[in-house]
């Protein structure tokens, strides 16, 4: 099976997205708490950062000091308020390292029971991946990412290929790679 396609910024951000995700660890732990939930907990910093100048204003009226509370709960709301941008700055990296690697690029891929090879449309450069060096696959809506056993994701998008082709990489999937299947994203970096 051979499909061809031009990557795409979208591609590596789900690629980039599923691999943080299917890491352990402090590497998954800091992705989720600082990009797929920030505008859970942007908001409760923020909040529980305006409580803590309410507090420290009815303290300060009733003749205490109210310094120390003022700076922590600006901090508070500061840092809230920070965090909202998280995502955005996410996706900003990701720009940078996708268009600091000269992408878009045509890419042609061949999947076949020995494996994966995949070249660059200029010819400068060309890989082979046996089944055995991928450690997962998954499925998302937008593109199949293969996971390979140091850590890479490597997108695959459904764009460019027919329902048929589709249901055969599934089944390739399937009988080589233990572990595939889709996979529910939310769009916390888009």
């Amino acid at each position: 099976m051979e499909i061809r396609y031009t990557a795409a910024l979208d591609d590596f951000i789900t690629a980039n997205r599923v691999t943080l995700l299917h890491r352990g660890g402090l590497v998954r732990l800091k992705y989720l708490i600082y990009v797929q939930y920030a505008y859970v907990i942007g908001p409760l910093l923020a909040v529980a950062g305006f409580w803590a100048l309410l507090v420290t204003a009815r303290h300060s009226l009733g003749g205490g000091d109210g310094s120390a509370g003022f700076v922590i709960s600006l901090a508070l709301m500061g840092g809230g308020i920070g965090w909202l941008f998280n995502p955005m700055w996410a996706r900003h990296k990701l720009e940078r390292i996708f268009n600091r690697r000269k992408e878009p690029h045509d890419y042609t891929l061949v999947a076949d029971d020995a494996g994966i090879a995949a070249a660059r449309g200029d010819g400068a450069a060309e890989s082979r991946i046996k089944w055995s060096m991928l450690e997962k696959s998954t499925e998302t809506d937008s593109c199949f990412v293969l996971l390979l056993v140091g850590g890479q994701g490597i997108p695959v998008p459904k764009r460019t290929m027919t329902p048929e082709q589709q249901e055969e990489l599934r089944d390739l999937l399937a009988r080589h790679v233990p572990g595939s299947g889709p996979i529910r994203m939310s769009r916390a970096v888009s």
